[in-house]
Protein backbone atom coordinates (compact mmCIF):
# COMPACT_ATOMS: atom_id res chain seq x y z
CA UNK A 1 0.00 0.00 0.00
CA UNK A 2 0.90 3.41 -0.30
CA UNK A 3 1.13 6.39 2.46
CA UNK A 4 0.94 10.36 2.98
CA UNK A 5 3.21 13.55 2.88
CA UNK A 6 3.30 16.92 2.62
CA UNK A 7 2.11 20.43 3.58
CA UNK A 8 2.14 23.91 2.71
CA UNK A 9 4.80 26.58 1.98
CA UNK A 10 7.15 29.04 4.46
CA UNK A 11 4.68 31.97 4.12
CA UNK A 12 1.93 29.36 4.79
CA UNK A 13 2.82 27.21 7.36
CA UNK A 14 1.11 29.04 10.17
CA UNK A 15 -1.70 27.92 8.51
CA UNK A 16 -1.40 24.35 7.46
CA UNK A 17 -4.30 22.23 5.23
CA UNK A 18 -6.13 19.78 6.51
CA UNK A 19 -7.85 17.26 4.07
CA UNK A 20 -11.55 16.87 3.49
CA UNK A 21 -13.58 14.00 3.39
CA UNK A 22 -13.40 12.50 -0.41
CA UNK A 23 -11.12 12.33 -2.88
CA UNK A 24 -7.89 14.75 -2.61
CA UNK A 25 -6.78 17.50 -5.09
CA UNK A 26 -10.14 17.28 -7.08
CA UNK A 27 -10.90 20.76 -6.68
CA UNK A 28 -10.88 23.76 -4.79
CA UNK A 29 -12.25 22.05 -2.18
CA UNK A 30 -10.19 19.58 -1.48
CA UNK A 31 -7.73 21.09 0.91
CA UNK A 32 -8.75 23.91 3.17
CA UNK A 33 -6.36 25.90 6.13
CA UNK A 34 -7.16 25.02 9.89
CA UNK A 35 -9.12 27.60 11.85
CA UNK A 36 -8.03 31.21 11.41
CA UNK A 37 -5.15 32.06 13.48
CA UNK A 38 -4.30 28.51 14.78
CA UNK A 39 -0.60 27.80 14.74
CA UNK A 40 0.21 23.61 13.75
CA UNK A 41 3.34 22.78 15.61
CA UNK A 42 6.55 22.59 13.90
CA UNK A 43 7.39 19.08 14.35
CA UNK A 44 11.01 19.90 12.38
CA UNK A 45 12.52 19.65 15.36
CA UNK A 46 11.00 17.24 18.06
CA UNK A 47 10.74 17.90 21.18
CA UNK A 48 12.70 14.53 22.17
CA UNK A 49 15.71 16.33 20.99
CA UNK A 50 15.21 19.47 24.02
CA UNK A 51 14.64 16.70 26.22
CA UNK A 52 17.18 13.77 25.79
CA UNK A 53 18.20 13.14 29.48
CA UNK A 54 17.21 10.01 30.08
CA UNK A 55 18.55 8.56 26.71
CA UNK A 56 21.69 8.68 27.71
CA UNK A 57 24.17 5.25 27.85
CA UNK A 58 25.70 4.54 31.03
CA UNK A 59 29.40 5.73 28.86
CA UNK A 60 27.34 9.44 28.71
CA UNK A 61 26.65 9.22 25.07
CA UNK A 62 22.98 9.79 24.07
CA UNK A 63 21.57 6.64 22.67
CA UNK A 64 20.14 7.30 19.52
CA UNK A 65 18.24 4.42 18.79
CA UNK A 66 15.61 4.87 21.63
CA UNK A 67 15.36 8.52 21.11
CA UNK A 68 14.54 7.65 17.67
CA UNK A 69 11.99 5.51 19.16
CA UNK A 70 10.87 7.15 22.14
CA UNK A 71 9.96 10.08 20.43
CA UNK A 72 11.46 11.41 16.88
CA UNK A 73 10.07 8.25 15.49
CA UNK A 74 6.88 9.56 15.31
CA UNK A 75 7.08 13.30 14.34
CA UNK A 76 9.63 11.63 11.72
CA UNK A 77 6.43 10.18 10.39
CA UNK A 78 3.51 12.04 10.94
CA UNK A 79 4.75 15.28 8.82
CA UNK A 80 4.34 12.64 5.93
CA UNK A 81 0.43 12.69 6.55
CA UNK A 82 0.06 15.84 7.96
CA UNK A 83 1.54 17.07 4.52
CA UNK A 84 -0.69 15.29 2.52
CA UNK A 85 -3.95 14.08 4.46
CA UNK A 86 -3.41 10.41 3.94
CA UNK A 87 -1.62 7.58 5.68
CA UNK A 88 -2.21 5.63 2.33
CA UNK A 89 -2.78 5.89 -1.30
CA UNK A 90 -0.62 8.96 -2.05
CA UNK A 91 0.48 9.50 -5.58
CA UNK A 92 2.97 12.50 -6.34
CA UNK A 93 2.70 13.33 -10.23
CA UNK A 94 6.02 14.46 -12.11
CA UNK A 95 5.71 17.42 -14.17
CA UNK A 96 9.30 16.74 -16.01
CA UNK A 97 9.98 20.60 -17.11
CA UNK A 98 11.32 20.60 -20.69
CA UNK A 99 14.70 21.54 -21.18
CA UNK A 100 15.88 24.73 -19.57
CA UNK A 101 18.00 27.50 -21.29
CA UNK A 102 21.14 26.37 -21.91
CA UNK A 103 20.85 23.13 -22.51
CA UNK A 104 21.64 20.94 -25.61
CA UNK A 105 17.85 19.77 -26.05
CA UNK A 106 16.36 23.69 -25.00
CA UNK A 107 14.10 24.38 -27.81
CA UNK A 108 10.93 26.64 -26.17
CA UNK A 109 10.81 30.09 -24.72
CA UNK A 110 10.60 30.09 -20.46
CA UNK A 111 7.48 31.34 -20.93
CA UNK A 112 5.72 28.70 -23.25
CA UNK A 113 7.72 26.22 -20.11
CA UNK A 114 5.75 27.82 -17.61
CA UNK A 115 2.90 27.44 -19.93
CA UNK A 116 3.03 23.47 -20.61
CA UNK A 117 4.12 22.93 -17.16
CA UNK A 118 1.35 24.68 -15.52
CA UNK A 119 -1.24 22.93 -18.25
CA UNK A 120 0.00 19.62 -17.47
CA UNK A 121 -0.08 20.24 -13.39
CA UNK A 122 -4.21 21.48 -13.87
CA UNK A 123 -4.61 18.23 -15.40
CA UNK A 124 -3.08 16.02 -12.44
CA UNK A 125 -5.03 18.25 -9.97
CA UNK A 126 -7.94 17.56 -11.63
CA UNK A 127 -7.36 14.03 -11.64
CA UNK A 128 -7.14 13.67 -8.00
CA UNK A 129 -3.41 13.56 -7.82
CA UNK A 130 -2.24 13.96 -4.20
CA UNK A 131 1.23 15.85 -4.99
CA UNK A 132 3.62 17.13 -7.74
CA UNK A 133 7.19 17.44 -8.14
CA UNK A 134 9.12 19.28 -10.74
CA UNK A 135 12.43 17.92 -12.32
CA UNK A 136 14.84 19.28 -15.22
CA UNK A 137 14.36 15.87 -16.79
CA UNK A 138 15.01 17.21 -20.18
CA UNK A 139 18.25 18.86 -19.42
CA UNK A 140 20.08 16.12 -20.89
CA UNK A 141 23.12 14.96 -20.68
CA UNK A 142 23.22 15.99 -16.86
CA UNK A 143 26.46 17.30 -15.60
CA UNK A 144 27.52 17.67 -11.83
CA UNK A 145 25.64 19.80 -9.36
CA UNK A 146 29.02 22.58 -9.06
CA UNK A 147 28.87 23.01 -12.95
CA UNK A 148 25.20 24.19 -12.90
CA UNK A 149 24.59 27.22 -13.82
CA UNK A 150 22.08 29.98 -12.15
CA UNK A 151 19.87 30.05 -15.62
CA UNK A 152 18.57 26.69 -14.66
CA UNK A 153 18.04 27.69 -10.85
CA UNK A 154 16.60 30.52 -11.90
CA UNK A 155 14.15 29.33 -14.63
CA UNK A 156 13.13 26.29 -12.13
CA UNK A 157 12.16 29.03 -10.00
CA UNK A 158 9.97 30.94 -12.48
CA UNK A 159 8.30 27.51 -13.10
CA UNK A 160 7.76 26.57 -9.60
CA UNK A 161 6.53 29.90 -8.87
CA UNK A 162 4.03 30.15 -11.58
CA UNK A 163 2.54 26.41 -10.48
CA UNK A 164 2.66 27.08 -6.52
CA UNK A 165 0.55 30.05 -7.59
CA UNK A 166 -2.24 27.77 -9.36
CA UNK A 167 -1.82 25.46 -7.00
CA UNK A 168 -1.31 26.96 -3.65
CA UNK A 169 -2.52 24.24 -1.37
CA UNK A 170 -1.47 21.04 -3.00
CA UNK A 171 2.39 19.54 -1.93
CA UNK A 172 5.21 20.32 -4.53
CA UNK A 173 8.02 19.15 -4.57
CA UNK A 174 11.53 19.47 -6.82
CA UNK A 175 14.30 17.83 -7.65
CA UNK A 176 17.01 19.71 -9.94
CA UNK A 177 19.18 17.51 -12.02
CA UNK A 178 21.62 15.92 -11.42
CA UNK A 179 22.07 15.82 -7.41
CA UNK A 180 21.82 19.70 -7.38
CA UNK A 181 20.46 19.21 -4.05
CA UNK A 182 21.27 22.50 -2.59
CA UNK A 183 19.76 24.34 -5.81
CA UNK A 184 16.44 22.45 -4.91
CA UNK A 185 16.79 23.51 -1.60
CA UNK A 186 16.87 27.24 -2.86
CA UNK A 187 13.65 26.92 -5.53
CA UNK A 188 11.69 25.40 -3.13
CA UNK A 189 12.86 28.22 -0.33
CA UNK A 190 11.83 30.96 -3.47
CA UNK A 191 8.99 29.32 -4.71
CA UNK A 192 7.27 28.14 -1.36
CA UNK A 193 7.64 24.78 -2.30
CA UNK A 194 7.15 21.59 0.46
CA UNK A 195 9.47 19.21 0.09
CA UNK A 196 12.63 18.09 -2.30
CA UNK A 197 13.98 15.11 -4.00
CA UNK A 198 17.85 14.85 -2.93
CA UNK A 199 20.34 12.17 -4.42
CA UNK A 200 23.61 11.28 -2.74
CA UNK A 201 22.56 12.21 0.42
CA UNK A 202 24.75 8.72 1.94
CA UNK A 203 27.68 7.01 0.62
CA UNK A 204 29.56 7.83 -2.94
CA UNK A 205 27.56 6.33 -5.91
CA UNK A 206 28.90 6.24 -9.40
CA UNK A 207 26.25 7.56 -12.27
CA UNK A 208 26.21 8.36 -15.51
CA UNK A 209 27.33 12.23 -14.75
CA UNK A 210 30.65 10.59 -13.06
CA UNK A 211 30.81 10.11 -9.13
CA UNK A 212 28.70 11.55 -6.86
CA UNK A 213 29.75 11.64 -2.89
CA UNK A 214 27.50 12.01 -0.09
CA UNK A 215 26.16 15.80 0.72
CA UNK A 216 23.90 14.84 3.55
CA UNK A 217 25.92 16.91 6.53
CA UNK A 218 26.54 19.86 3.94
CA UNK A 219 22.99 19.88 2.63
CA UNK A 220 21.03 20.11 6.23
CA UNK A 221 23.75 22.65 7.02
CA UNK A 222 22.59 25.19 4.26
CA UNK A 223 19.29 24.43 4.96
CA UNK A 224 19.64 25.66 8.10
CA UNK A 225 21.59 28.49 7.42
CA UNK A 226 18.77 29.91 4.45
CA UNK A 227 15.89 29.31 6.95
CA UNK A 228 14.74 26.28 5.28
CA UNK A 229 13.92 24.00 8.01
CA UNK A 230 10.24 23.72 7.32
CA UNK A 231 11.47 21.60 3.46
CA UNK A 232 11.47 18.26 3.65
CA UNK A 233 14.23 16.17 2.16
CA UNK A 234 13.16 12.69 0.68
CA UNK A 235 15.84 11.11 -0.25
CA UNK A 236 16.77 7.95 -2.48
CA UNK A 237 19.04 5.41 -1.46
CA UNK A 238 20.80 2.91 -3.73
CA UNK A 239 19.35 5.26 -6.11
CA UNK A 240 18.91 4.49 -10.37
CA UNK A 241 20.77 4.87 -13.24
CA UNK A 242 24.07 4.46 -10.92
CA UNK A 243 26.73 1.72 -9.98
CA UNK A 244 26.56 1.25 -6.49
CA UNK A 245 29.83 -1.23 -6.36
CA UNK A 246 32.21 1.13 -4.40
CA UNK A 247 29.61 0.44 -1.77
CA UNK A 248 28.45 -2.97 -2.82
CA UNK A 249 29.41 -4.42 1.19
CA UNK A 250 26.52 -1.85 2.55
CA UNK A 251 23.10 -3.10 1.97
CA UNK A 252 20.30 -1.03 1.32
CA UNK A 253 18.72 -1.78 4.91
CA UNK A 254 22.14 -0.14 6.26
CA UNK A 255 22.46 2.33 3.48
CA UNK A 256 18.75 3.43 4.85
CA UNK A 257 19.57 3.60 8.59
CA UNK A 258 22.44 5.80 7.74
CA UNK A 259 20.45 7.58 5.54
CA UNK A 260 17.45 8.06 8.92
CA UNK A 261 20.57 8.82 11.34
CA UNK A 262 21.79 11.35 8.91
CA UNK A 263 18.61 13.12 9.38
CA UNK A 264 16.75 12.27 6.01
CA UNK A 265 12.68 12.92 6.43
CA UNK A 266 12.13 10.32 4.05
CA UNK A 267 13.57 7.42 1.66
CA UNK A 268 13.15 6.79 -2.01
CA UNK A 269 13.85 3.52 -3.28
CA UNK A 270 13.70 3.22 -6.93
CA UNK A 271 14.31 0.41 -9.26
CA UNK A 272 17.32 0.20 -11.52
CA UNK A 273 16.46 2.85 -14.00
CA UNK A 274 13.19 4.99 -15.08
CA UNK A 275 10.28 3.22 -15.21
CA UNK A 276 11.50 -0.22 -13.67
CA UNK A 277 9.89 -1.72 -10.62
CA UNK A 278 11.70 -1.26 -7.23
CA UNK A 279 12.14 -4.84 -5.64
CA UNK A 280 9.03 -5.15 -3.23
CA UNK A 281 11.97 -7.17 -1.17
CA UNK A 282 13.96 -3.99 -1.27
CA UNK A 283 11.37 -1.94 -0.12
CA UNK A 284 10.27 -4.56 2.86
CA UNK A 285 13.73 -4.36 4.37
CA UNK A 286 13.61 -0.75 4.66
CA UNK A 287 10.69 -0.56 6.17
CA UNK A 288 11.12 -2.62 8.76
CA UNK A 289 14.71 -0.73 9.84
CA UNK A 290 13.51 2.86 9.76
CA UNK A 291 11.09 4.70 11.35
CA UNK A 292 10.80 7.00 8.15
CA UNK A 293 8.37 7.87 5.40
CA UNK A 294 8.75 5.30 2.44
CA UNK A 295 8.18 6.11 -0.94
CA UNK A 296 8.49 3.77 -4.48
CA UNK A 297 10.14 6.23 -6.67
CA UNK A 298 9.73 4.33 -9.92
CA UNK A 299 8.01 1.59 -11.78
CA UNK A 300 4.68 2.11 -10.54
CA UNK A 301 1.55 1.26 -12.49
CA UNK A 302 -2.09 1.11 -12.70
CA UNK A 303 -0.91 -3.24 -13.01
CA UNK A 304 1.14 -3.16 -10.10
CA UNK A 305 -0.71 -0.45 -8.16
CA UNK A 306 -2.57 -3.68 -6.22
CA UNK A 307 -0.73 -6.64 -6.68
CA UNK A 308 2.75 -5.81 -6.19
CA UNK A 309 4.12 -6.83 -2.28
CA UNK A 310 6.01 -3.29 -2.84
CA UNK A 311 3.16 -1.43 -1.92
CA UNK A 312 1.86 -3.21 1.20
CA UNK A 313 5.43 -1.74 2.60
CA UNK A 314 6.04 1.72 0.93
CA UNK A 315 4.17 4.72 2.32
CA UNK A 316 3.45 6.63 -0.86
CA UNK A 317 4.51 6.76 -4.93
CA UNK A 318 5.99 8.81 -7.31
CA UNK A 319 4.71 8.44 -11.34
CA UNK A 320 6.21 10.05 -13.81
CA UNK A 321 6.81 7.47 -17.07
CA UNK A 322 3.24 5.49 -16.66
CA UNK A 323 1.44 8.78 -17.09
CA UNK A 324 2.75 9.58 -20.14
CA UNK A 325 1.49 8.50 -23.49
CA UNK A 326 3.00 5.02 -24.49
CA UNK A 327 4.26 4.76 -21.15
CA UNK A 328 7.50 6.90 -21.83
CA UNK A 329 8.98 9.83 -19.69
CA UNK A 330 9.40 11.91 -22.56
CA UNK A 331 6.15 12.01 -24.33
CA UNK A 332 3.59 14.14 -23.16
CA UNK A 333 1.04 13.33 -20.07
CA UNK A 334 -1.85 11.21 -21.16
CA UNK A 335 -4.69 12.75 -18.68
CA UNK A 336 -6.61 9.23 -19.17
CA UNK A 337 -4.09 7.36 -17.67
CA UNK A 338 -3.49 9.54 -15.09
CA UNK A 339 -7.42 9.53 -14.04
CA UNK A 340 -7.32 5.80 -14.41
CA UNK A 341 -4.70 4.98 -12.40
CA UNK A 342 -6.08 8.09 -9.97
CA UNK A 343 -9.42 6.09 -9.55
CA UNK A 344 -7.68 2.97 -8.46
CA UNK A 345 -5.00 4.75 -5.99
CA UNK A 346 -7.92 6.49 -4.35
CA UNK A 347 -9.14 3.03 -3.40
CA UNK A 348 -6.47 2.81 -1.26
CA UNK A 349 -6.30 6.03 0.46
CA UNK A 350 -7.12 5.98 4.09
Amino acid sequence: MLSAIFGISHARRARRPVRLAGPAGSGAGALRPTHPGEIMPDVSVCSSWESSEGLRTQTGDTDFQNLWGAGCAGCRMSWFQKLFGYNHGVVIGMLHVPALPGTPCHNMTLQAIIKKVCSEARGYVQAGITGLMLENMHDVPYIQPDDIGPEITTSMTAVSCAVRQEYPNIPIGVQVLSAANKQALAVALAAGLDFIRAEGFVFSHIGDEGLQNACAGELLRYRRQIGADHIKVLTDIKKKHSSHAITSDVSISETAKSAEFFLSDGLIVTGTSTGVPASPQDIQEVREVVNLPVVIGSGVTVDNLHESRAMLHANGCIVGSHFKHGGHWQNDVDLRRVKHFMDEAKTLQT
